[in-house]
């Protein structure tokens, strides 16, 4: 049986302006509010897959991989990805301050930046 994980995100998040963005799965149909993430787990030992979904209770991954994958590691990796693992307050104030970043809040609301599955990705 899967394991699941619940991450509640710190000021505002959509699972739908992430998949919108393009990040994850490219072939989402349109209106599709599922994102499916598979990626190598920190340190390179486990691969794991997570489907993603989010209502007003916070974004519920279920976590698929061999016997032993550790939802928790999986639910740090997502947080991390999705920028999930920070208060988005600051990045709010940041786009009060450049009209750039606010515009682009503005059209998508709810994104946050996506990151590397790993660290280890963006030093390549």
């Amino acid at each position: 049986m899967p394991e699941t994980f619940t991450i509640v995100p710190r000021g505002p998040f959509s699972l739908a302006e992430a998949i919108a963005f393009g990040f994850g799965q490219r072939d989402a149909a349109a209106g599709d509010d599922v994102m499916r993430l598979a990626f190598c787990l920190d340190g390179y030992r486990q691969q794991a897959g997570v489907v993603l979904r989010q209502d007003e209770a916070g974004v519920h991954g279920t976590v698929h991989g061999p016997g032993g994958t550790d939802p928790d590691m999986v639910r740090q990796q997502v947080a991390r990805v999705l920028s999930l693992d920070h208060d988005a307050a600051g990045f709010l104030r940041a786009g009060e301050r450049d009209p750039v970043l606010g515009a682009l809040q503005e059209a998508a609301p709810g994104l946050r930046p996506p990151l590397f599955y790993s660290p280890y990705e963006a030093a390549a």
